[in-house]
C-alpha cells in the first residue's frame, strides 16, 4: 500500500460544510410516554419543544478548587478567554458567555451549538448563504473559535473535561470519597469514570481524615468504546 502524503491544504478554524439536520421525531417515542401519563396533556407541547432543544456545550476543571494548578487554569480562562466574549453576536442574536453550574464547582455551560463553538457559525436560511457576516460577528466567531481551541488543547492534557452536565450527575449524587470502591459499568466513553476518579483523590479527603486506598473498576459491554474509556482515564494519570 502506498504511503498517505502528509500536508496540503488544511481546513481554517471552522471551515467545512455544516452536518445534516437532526430528526427531531420518533413517534414511537411521543406515543409510549405520552400514555404513561408522565407529563400533563396541557404541558406535552411545551415538553416536547424543550426536548428538541439542542444542548449546550458544558465543561468542568478537572481536580481540587484549591489546587495552584486549578486556580491559575481558571484564572487564564477566565481572563483570557471569559473576560473577552461579553459582547458576542452570532447570527444577529447575542450570545451570553459560559456561565458557572450553580450545583457542581469548576463546571460551566456555554449555550451555543457545536458548529457556533467550533467558529463555523449558524447555518443561513436558504438563499442566504452568499451574504457576508458583519464585522461584529466575524469578530465573535474568532473569540468562540479561539476558545475552543482552548478546551481541546486543555482536554488533551487532562484539565478539563468536556462533558454533558447530565453525566456529571451521577458521580456528585453518589457523593464518592476517597477510599470508596466504586463499580462502573457500561462506563464508556468515560467522563463519569474520570469524575469518579478525581473524587477519589486524596485532595478531596475531609481535613484529618486519611486518604488514598479507593479504586474505580470501570468496563463496558462495547468493546469498540472501551478504548475511549481507556484513554479517558489515561488522561488524569492516575494510579
Amino acid at each position: 500500500m502506498g504511503k498517505r502524503k502528509r500536508g496540503g491544504s488544511q481546513k481554517t478554524p471552522g471551515a467545512g460544510e455544516y452536518p445534516p439536520p437532526h430528526v427531531l421525531e420518533n413517534a414511537a417515542f411521543e406515543s409510549y410516554y405520552r400514555g404513561q401519563g408522565v407529563v400533563p396533556e396541557g404541558e406535552w407541547d411545551l415538553f416536547m419543544a424543550s426536548l428538541r432543544k439542542p444542548l449546550g456545550v458544558s465543561f468542568r476543571i478537572t481536580g481540587h478548587p484549591s489546587e495552584p494548578s486549578t486556580i491559575a487554569l481558571r484564572s487564564y480562562m477566565e481572563r483570557e478567554h471569559f473576560s473577552r466574549m461579553g459582547s458576542l453576536n452570532v447570527g444577529g442574536e447575542p450570545v451570553a458567555p459560559p456561565a458557572p453550574i450553580s450545583w457542581l464547582p469548576l463546571s460551566w455551560r456555554f449555550d451555543v451549538s457545536r458548529s457556533v463553538l467550533r467558529g463555523k457559525g449558524t447555518k443561513r436560511p436558504e438563499g442566504q448563504e452568499c451574504l457576508e457576516r458583519s464585522a461584529e460577528e466575524i469578530a465573535s466567531l474568532a473569540k468562540i473559535a479561539a476558545f475552543h481551541a482552548f478546551l481541546v488543547a486543555e482536554a488533551e492534557l487532562g484539565n478539563i473535561s468536556r462533558q454533558e452536565e447530565v453525566s456529571m450527575v451521577p458521580p456528585q449524587l453518589l457523593d464518592v470519597q476517597p477510599g470508596h470502591r466504586v463499580l462502573d459499568l457500561c462506563a464508556a466513553p468515560g467522563s463519569k469514570t474520570q469524575q469518579l476518579l478525581e473524587a477519589l483523590s486524596p485532595a478531596f479527603a475531609p481535613s484529618g481524615a486519611p486518604g488514598g486506598g479507593g479504586f474505580v473498576i470501570a468496563n463496558d459491554c462495547d468493546y469498540r468504546r472501551c478504548h475511549l474509556l481507556v484513554h479517558q482515564a489515561k488522561r488524569l494519570k492516575s494510579p
